[in-house]
């Protein structure tokens, strides 16, 4: 039908997990051209969680977008969600996730 093209969801090359030093394991997931332009996308919350709908947004022949469950929100979970989640946290797992898919340099 007509109308799925409009409705039907991006499905990602890529779905894998972060774990962290202190007991985290962050969802994220990639869409896209693997070697496009980066954009990494942040949800809002407190509580939200990111969405392949998202997606749409961006030509995906062009950039690689990357999406993560912030530290205790959608598939994200650790034994005390808690712990360590704060801003400072919150831009370390962005910066391991972008280091993982090899778009930011290892330290």
């Amino acid at each position: 039908m007509f109308w799925n093209i409009f409705t039907r969801e991006p499905r990602p090359y890529l779905e894998d997990y972060l774990l962290t030093t202190d007991g985290y394991r962050i969802f994220y997931r990639a869409f896209g051209n693997p070697q496009g332009i980066p954009v990494l996308s942040f949800h809002g919350g407190p509580g939200g969680s990111s969405r392949p709908k998202y997606a749409k947004l961006f030509n995906r022949k062009v950039y690689n977008f990357i999406q993560f469950d912030q530290r205790g929100c959608g598939q994200s979970t650790a034994d005390n969600i808690w712990h360590n989640n704060n801003t400072a946290a919150l831009l370390i797992d962005a910066y391991e996730i972008l280091q993982k898919l090899n778009i930011l340099p290892v330290k």
